[in-house]
């Protein structure tokens, strides 16, 4: 049978465990879940798990384990907090944020197939969200933010992170948070802006940036220079508002770079 936790679980010192092996594992925005661990885990058949309340494991551990879906669909702000975040589902399933309100991880966080239609992952201050596989943002708002006091998006030499609408990727009003792009950074579709902004982003030596539809628009963002490959189709824009830039890179293709 499927399992829905609305109310609040508060498991103390000890590890919470709610587990659903005959159907679907739900939490809803009223429903939280405490303790110094937490374990959910809906892992029969080809259950789900559907999280919409708040996750708070403090200095313990947080396992979220699905035979689906893992999907974050907050009815409100939810938040995420966790000495350490770990995943267990198919390679063929995925984390989704489904949700028009944001989910802030207070915890690091690694990803092997994440997709954003809608609403926003924030990453909490002094956090990292590192992408080993792909990342795909598909909603016309929201993406990523990464929290002040320095959190940090790292996409990794195999990660991806395609926009596939006009959403994007910012920081706060501090701008001292960090964008790392080993891997390839694409805008494949969206004819409009996707922004990438109050951050400061760095295209490594083994970074590419793909610019296949739209406008990929570094506004507030510190994009300076670039070490690695910039490639820009036709009829696309690059745009960086930085006072200069240094290319100790590659630009290719027929689109348009514009350092105004």
């Amino acid at each position: 049978m499927a399992l829905s936790v609305t109310g609040a679980i508060n498991g103390g010192t000890g590890t919470a465990t709610v587990a659903s092996t005959g159907g679907n594992l739900t939490t809803t925005g009223g429903g939280s879940v405490t303790a110094t661990g937490i374990t959910l885990s809906a892992t029969g058949g080809s259950n789900s798990l559907t999280l919409g309340g708040s996750l708070m494991a403090g200095t313990g551990n947080l396992l979220l384990e699905s035979a689906g879906d893992i999907s974050f669909n907050p009815a409100s702000a939810l938040n995420v907090s966790a000495n350490a975040l770990t995943f267990t589902l198919p390679v063929t399933n995925s984390i989704k944020h489904i949700g028009t309100n944001a989910t802030t991880f207070n915890t690091n966080l690694s990803v092997n197939k994440l997709l954003i239609s809608s609403g926003t992952v924030a990453v909490g201050p002094g956090k990292t969200l590192t992408n080993n596989g792909t990342i795909t943002m598909t909603g016309a708002t929201g993406g990523i933010v990464l929290g002040n006091t320095s959190a940090t998006l790292e996409n990794a030499a195999a990660g991806t992170i395609d926009l596939q609408s006009t959403s994007g990727i910012s920081g706060d009003s501090t701008a001292t948070s960090t964008f790392n792009n080993h891997g390839l950074f694409k805008k494949t579709a969206g004819t409009g802006i996707s922004d990438v902004a109050t951050l400061n982003f760095v295209n490594h030596t083994d970074g590419k940036i793909n610019v296949g539809a739209g406008t990929l628009k570094f506004g507030t963002a510190a994009f300076s220079a670039s070490s690695g490959l910039i490639t820009l189709g036709a009829g696309t824009t690059l745009q960086t508002l930085t006072t200069s830039f240094d290319n100790n890179g590659i630009i290719e293709g027929s689109g348009t770079f514009d350092g105004t």
